[in-house]
């Protein structure tokens, strides 16, 4: 994915992430430490949702189990 057009935003869990409004609406890109660049969704961006699927994976499996994060 090339990201001509858009811009860096901030820097977490590894990845950098960025934007770019197309039509008023924003489009959401994540580039990992390694180079690899992916879309992203607008709640992962804003940290609501995991961007790596290994973090979502542990989520569930820590609320099946009662754990809580803290």
């Amino acid at each position: 994915m090339n990201l001509t057009g858009y811009k860096y935003i901030d820097s977490r869990n590894g990845y950098e992430i960025y934007r770019k409004i197309v039509n008023g609406k924003g489009r959401w890109a994540a580039k990992r430490s390694d180079g690899y660049v992916f879309r992203i969704t607008y709640h992962q961006a804003l940290g609501y949702d995991p961007i790596d699927n290994i973090e979502a994976l542990r989520m569930e499996l820590g609320k099946a189990l009662g754990i809580k994060r803290y």
